[in-house]
């Protein structure tokens, strides 16, 4: 039994081994390839100033040795002494001088290469989150492990490579000290070392506690990052005072604060603890070696420059020594956190971006959604349940419901950020799964109704619909004149240029209805795409622009796909189907006419909200 547990305690310790060494040569390989050159240079110069530490120690011995010899002799022989001196010091100086300049190139070209790390994983970290699916995005212990990457991986990651960048030297003035040590007794270096043991192990232990405190921290932090927004960068803050809320926010924010504190407190009381009763090893040996030097130049078995020297070395191996463990440590503790960066690069999405056929057609689209079922969550409930409607070209669906019913699921599903649990959806008789998403995407122009107000140019706001004519400024204004957003823009300071948000100069935020139509019209601008889907399309407009963007709309429907999803049933008679979804699956669907012939649900919420819009406006009469 006790074997099986030293044998899984070794394999666990050798796996644990291949792990570390598989994301340090990871990162490694990260950083080398930023920039060879500097990567290079900051090796070689740290192991230059490396070398230079036993030269400079001997010199140093040099000089008070040769004081000593020199104290008292009559001022012939002193003029000579004197040269022979001041070649010393100016080579003393010289090394001190030269090891300086290392030390500024080595600082220099690491913190270039850490600006341009920094900058490199930034662009990499952007392009994994956007080739991940909606579903592990969403996943909360995603964002959990995702935050601490973003608040620890930058900072981490400089700590990486400033380690890796100096082991080399440290390395080599450390074995230069211990020869020099060696030279009086081997115990002394063998002292030395054991003595800091203590010191470094104190160090590695807390480095685990830090890190599980930081995991524990992280839902907090992120609550406290919502806080911070709506208290210090909030947009609406007319809202939060008329609602009383920001002295609750700060209060709340106020509690979780102290909480985080408190944390902090304990854990750097604790480590400063341990780590003042770990030194006193070390400063028993210090003070033991230092009165043996003593007497050994008492007794005139050294030199007093031989005594600067061991002493000094005896210093260097303390400090080079823990440099290096510390260096090793630093990387380990980095290395736990620089996992989660590598976990997070090395992340496969569900949903491949570049897997499957692609799709090109110029002929007429059919969607088929057979028998679907979906939910968010193994152990949630069911979201859509047993869903089938078709989607024709030439033939405007209208997709109603209450809040809840499941319609913006089903947009999610059209556009593949997510797969059915159950049934399938086919594109032209083709499974909806085994076509590339990126070439489906293509065909999509979907406004979803928490569509993303970009607050860069008018011009770019609405010709991000299609990147590829980016620069085409007379099809950007005719999207615009489509939902009468163009007057809006035209009358701005810098028209299409003009930034929309007033954190840039002359930026102004567009009302609600106006970012609406941009959204629209940024869709309009989409113009290859086959299937075009409006998630609440005017909610925030008024009757008059709602019936002119209906009508835009309408003259797409012979060419493409056209499906509106929407509680307002004042525009679905414009469809040619109508789809009720209630509680995740299809109630009832036909024209206008047929259901409210049928008098159901359909007719049952289309009087409703008759009669509410015909009572408003009797009472405004």
């Amino acid at each position: 039994m006790e074997e099986d547990t030293r044998e899984l305690s070794s394999q666990k310790n050798v796996n644990k081994a291949k792990q570390v060494a598989y994301v340090l040569s990871s990162v490694g390989k990260l950083i080398y390839n930023t920039k060879p050159k500097y990567f290079v240079v900051v090796f070689l110069v740290n192991v230059l100033s490396g070398l230079l530490v036993l030269p400079s120690l001997y010199i140093q011995k040099q000089i008070i040795d040769s004081l000593v010899m020199y104290v008292g002799l009559d001022s012939f022989v002193m003029s000579d002494a004197l040269w022979n001196l001041s070649i010393l010091i100016v080579f003393s100086i010289g090394l001190i001088f030269v090891t300086h300049m290392i030390n500024q190139v080595s600082s220099f070209f690491e913190t270039l290469l850490v600006r341009e790390f920094d900058t490199k994983l930034d662009i990499l970290m952007a392009k994994k989150l956007a080739s991940l699916d909606i579903e592990t995005i969403e996943s909360p212990r995603f964002k959990n492990r995702y935050t601490k990457i973003t608040n620890e991986s930058a900072s981490r990651v400089y700590r990486l490579i400033s380690p890796l960048s100096s082991i080399p030297g440290e390395v080599v003035a450390l074995g230069s000290s211990i020869a020099i040590l060696a030279t009086l007794t081997p115990i002394a270096a063998i002292g030395v070392i054991l003595s800091s043991i203590p010191r470094l192990t104190v160090a590695s232990r807390f480095v685990k506690r830090r890190y599980e405190m930081v995991g524990q921290l992280a839902p907090i932090r992120r609550v406290q990052g919502w806080l911070n927004w709506y208290l210090l960068r909030n947009r609406n803050m007319m809202e939060l005072k008329l609602l009383g809320l920001p002295e609750y926010l700060a209060h709340r924010y106020s509690q979780n604060a102290s909480v985080i504190l408190k944390t902090h407190q304990k854990f750097d009381f604790d480590q400063e603890r341990a780590t003042s009763i770990s030194f006193l090893p070390l400063s028993l040996f210090d003070a033991a070696f230092t009165i043996y030097l003593a007497w050994q130049t008492l007794g005139k078995a050294i030199s007093i420059g031989s005594f600067q020297l061991y002493y000094q070395a005896m210093r260097r191996v303390q400090s080079e020594f823990y440099n290096v463990s510390r260096s090793l440590i630093s990387i380990y503790e980095s290395y736990i956190y620089v996992a989660d960066l590598m976990w997070l690069l090395a992340l496969k999405p569900k949903i491949s971006e570049v897997s499957g056929l692609s799709f090109e057609t110029v002929g007429k689209i059919r969607i088929e959604f057979k028998n679907v079922w979906f939910k968010y969550k193994k152990t949630g409930k069911y979201i859509l349940k047993g869903v089938s409607l078709v989607f024709e070209t030439g033939r405007p669906v209208a997709i109603v419901g209450v809040n809840g019913a499941g319609k913006s699921t089903l947009l999610k599903l059209l556009a593949r950020f997510y797969d059915p649990i159950k049934g399938e959806i086919l594109v032209n008789g083709t499974p909806l799964n085994q076509i590339n998403p990126e070439s489906w995407r293509r065909q999509l122009a979907i406004l979803f109704q928490d569509f993303e107000g970009y607050p860069f140019s008018a011009k770019e706001t609405i010709a991000f619909g299609d990147l590829s004519r980016l620069s085409e400024i007379d099809d950007v204004k005719a999207a615009a004149k489509a939902t009468d957003i163009a007057s809006f823009v035209e009358k701005l300071p810098k028209k299409w240029e003009n930034p929309l948000d007033p954190e840039f100069a002359k930026g102004v935020r567009p009302s609600a209805g106006q970012w609406q139509r941009l959204g629209i019209s940024r869709m309009l601008f989409r113009s290859n795409a086959q299937v075009v889907v409006m998630d609440e399309p005017t909610s925030n407009v008024d009757p008059e622009a709602e019936e002119q963007i209906f009508a835009k709309l309408a003259e797409l429907s012979g060419s493409k796909i056209l499906v509106f999803v929407t509680q307002r049933f004042s525009t679905v008679r414009r469809a040619k189907q109508i789809v009720l979804i209630e509680g995740g699956k299809v109630l009832e669907s036909g024209t206008h006419s047929a259901l409210m012939k049928k008098k159901s649900r359909y007719h049952h919420l289309f009087d409703l909200q008759a009669k509410s819009y015909n009572f408003d406006h009797e009472k405004s009469s």
